[in-house]
């Protein structure tokens, strides 16, 4: 009945190990309806959702394509 009881997004204990035993680069947890997802690297770590984001905005800037672009900041400005 529960679609998320078994892990995921919502549980994503187990991902992180087994992205790390298999040799995989990046793991993937989805919750049960794929709305949600974490990811780990390749020696099981749980990356933060924050710099999930980040990552993301990073190439879309340096790429282009993020609208509107912006800049690094910079505490001495």
């Amino acid at each position: 009945m529960n679609i998320n009881e078994e892990g995921g997004a919502t549980k994503p204990e187990s991902g992180p190990e087994l992205t790390r035993t298999t040799g995989s680069e990046i793991g993937v947890a989805f919750d049960g309806d794929a709305d949600r997802a974490v990811f780990s690297d390749d020696r099981g770590r749980l990356i933060n959702g924050d710099r999930t984001i980040g990552i993301w905005g990073a190439h879309y800037n340096r790429t282009g394509e993020l609208n509107p672009p912006v800049r690094r900041w910079n505490r001495n400005e």
